[in-house]
């Protein structure tokens, strides 16, 4: 249940809405994904002070856009955010961790926590995602916490030192109102 502040969290993670102040973490997490190899899944994050100051104070603006933050110490983990409801009821997820976090399910629990916000919103009938299939450990969570691949298709989001774009098969990953509830109601989830 989200606080008035906007925040919400699970046991060991406060989901809270961005400051203009987090950009260090950002930055930090820009530079783990480019040093992970994930930067050519995904738009460009900055990895400069100027362009983390940039996103922090973008991100503040926006009400669906949540920082992950460690209960004990506040640092921050990772980002995740439902946005963009269509006309179908269909909201669109992202979500990007720190690679010192993700094996220790700290993506799932974030995002698990998002989707019962999400679902909470009478107009979200389904939940989609759309990731790198080569980029397992952006998917993994997804797949625990039972969405379901509904196609695929070619994506590009970054170039190579000679401005070509580089280029990968991307996989769109949905899970519906019900089958979420479904999930919740019988501790899958």
């Amino acid at each position: 249940m989200k606080h008035a502040d906007g925040s919400f969290g699970t046991d060991r993670l406060l989901l809270r809405p961005f400051t203009k102040d987090d950009w260090a973490g950002l930055r930090e997490i820009g530079n783990d994904m480019h040093a992970s190899g994930g930067a050519v899944y995904d738009h460009a994050w900055p990895t400069s002070e100027d362009g983390a100051k940039a996103m922090a104070e973008r991100l503040a603006t926006r009400d669906t856009f949540f920082a992950a933050c460690l209960k004990d110490g506040g640092r921050i983990v990772g980002l995740v955010a439902v946005n963009d409801i269509n006309e179908n009821g269909q909201a669109d997820l992202g979500h990007m961790f720190h690679t010192a976090f993700r094996n220790k399910a700290y993506d799932t629990e974030a995002v698990r926590c998002v989707l019962d916000i999400a679902f909470a919103d009478p107009k979200v009938k389904t939940v989609k995602a759309d990731n790198a299939v080569d980029w397992p450990e952006q998917v993994a969570p997804l797949v625990d916490l039972g969405f379901k691949e509904t196609g695929r298709g070619p994506a590009s989001f970054a170039k190579d030192e000679r401005g070509k774009p580089i280029e990968f098969t991307a996989c769109t990953m949905e899970i519906t109102r019900e089958d979420w509830q479904a999930r919740r109601q019988s501790g899958r989830s």
